[in-house]
């Protein structure tokens, strides 16, 4: 089974650890990722909750304040939202006598 893990740190956080005693360089393999920029992160809006092109940019600068174009926690934020929009259409539905669907 393959697990992943997130390390949300400074390009340079392990330096004062020896190489061989470094987690992150011993057992795991290390990608680098730059912050989003707020185009990047109109993009990964669009996708995850297809809104238009207006909604979609407050969206966007909203998120990209929140987490400052940080990709693992932008998909947090937004995993988070959809997780939340679901259980309101659920709630919603049940109060209103309405058959939830799954899809």
């Amino acid at each position: 089974m393959n697990y992943s893990i997130c390390f949300s740190a400074k390009p340079d956080f392990f330096a004062g650890t020896k190489a061989l005693a470094d987690p992150a360089v011993r057992f795991y393999t290390k990608f680098y990722l730059e912050p989003f920029t707020l185009q990047e992160t109109l993009e990964y809006a669009r996708a995850v909750f297809s809104l238009l092109l207006e909604i979609s940019e407050k969206v966007a600068t909203w998120l990209q304040e929140k987490t400052l174009g940080h990709p693992y926690f932008l998909a947090c934020i937004c995993k988070h939202l959809m997780a939340t929009e679901k259980q309101i259409e659920r709630t919603s539905s049940k109060q209103h006598g309405l058959q939830y669907s799954t899809n």
